[in-house]
């Protein structure tokens, strides 16, 4: 696998065999559906991103500006949970792009809102090159679930 300029991830030499192509769903049993699309299915992982995307780009602008308003996916296969995962922005200092002067509050606040839930699982992502000590996604889940719960 190699990473194109854009972001984007491409696959060499993919099998022509759609069921050996490792960016497919077994179409027959496994497929991804959007809430503001009922009712089509997404088959291929590519197709499942470009539309996270598109829907990002209309929800906020396009421009590194961020949403409270979830994109909703439902994976269904015989071969996954029944999970909800809620990806959120990471913090941020400096605003970039159309993002507001308060972008760090208006982060915290929405991470806040999310991982409170007391059925919530956290899982606080740090770059590895950070003292564990100053990491912003570790003080924020030790605010929301003191003891670990």
């Amino acid at each position: 696998m190699q990473s194109m300029d854009d972001g984007e991830e491409y696959y060499e030499n993919v099998d022509p065999n759609p069921s050996n192509d490792p960016t497919n769903l077994d179409s027959s049993e496994e497929w991804g559906e959007f809430l503001h699309i009922p009712g089509k299915k997404f088959h291929r992982f590519a197709d499942i991103r470009h539309e996270i995307v598109r829907e990002t780009d209309r929800s906020t602008g396009g421009n590194k500006g961020i949403s409270n308003d979830p994109i909703r996916l439902k994976i269904f296969s015989p071969r996954v949970l029944a999970l909800t995962l809620v990806d959120l922005p990471g913090m941020t200092k400096v605003p970039v792009g159309d993002q507001p002067e308060n972008i760090e509050e208006q982060i915290h606040d929405m991470i806040l809102q999310f991982i409170s839930n007391p059925n919530a699982i956290i899982l606080a992502v740090t770059a590895a090159n950070t003292d564990i000590a100053n990491s912003d996604a570790l003080q924020l889940a030790k605010a929301a679930d003191p003891y670990g719960n």
